[in-house]
């Protein structure tokens, strides 16, 4: 089965870059474990046959434009939260309100990042270790709305308890009367 080059030089990319694995590939594209290896290993050749470490041609890379005066790393990381709050959720609002960007901007960078536009070698490298950061930022995050949720959950049973409580006394005190003393 014949890929078409753009997709094969994607993942061959996102694969030496460490983004994804070779597992997380075969279940993203549908390409098979054994033709994705075959691509690495050659794309390894050549690289090694020109003197390099890893493929750095432009057929490979192909820069993704950014607003003025904002970094690679502030807009991917603003594209992540976006991307996982919903782009068109308050909280995404809010955030890109915090970080002087527009949300216009940042639904264009997540349609480049969805092409597999990839910026310079360099700025790969460096959304490796961001991508990382994220998710464990994220996984923070996660954390405390769980914990949070339980404690609002908690809250309402004891709100709940105590309603139940003064209705009963009310009803209590309607059929027998004040208590005094």
């Amino acid at each position: 089965m014949g890929y078409p080059v753009q997709l094969r030089n994607s993942i061959v990319k996102r694969l030496l870059a460490k983004e994804i694995r070779i597992v997380e590939a075969v279940e993203e594209y549908g390409v098979s474990k054994q033709t994705l290896q075959r691509w690495v290993s050659t794309e390894r050749q050549k690289a090694k046959t020109h003197g390099r470490g890893t493929p750095n041609d432009t057929e490979m890379t192909s820069k993704i434009p950014l607003p003025n005066n904002v970094s690679f790393t502030k807009m991917y990381n603003a594209y992540v939260l976006c991307q996982h709050f919903g782009f068109e959720s308050s909280e995404a609002g809010k955030l890109c309100r915090q970080e002087g960007l527009m949300m216009e901007d940042v639904k264009n960078f997540a349609k480049a990042v969805a092409k597999h536009e990839l910026t310079d070698p360099k700025e790969v490298a460096g959304l490796v270790t961001s991508r990382k950061k994220d998710k464990s930022k994220l996984k923070e995050l996660e954390s405390a709305n769980r914990r949070a949720k339980s404690e609002i959950a908690k809250k309402d049973k004891v709100t709940a308890e105590l309603t139940a409580l003064l209705v009963l006394s009310k009803k209590a005190e309607a059929i027998w009367g004040d208590k005094e003393g």
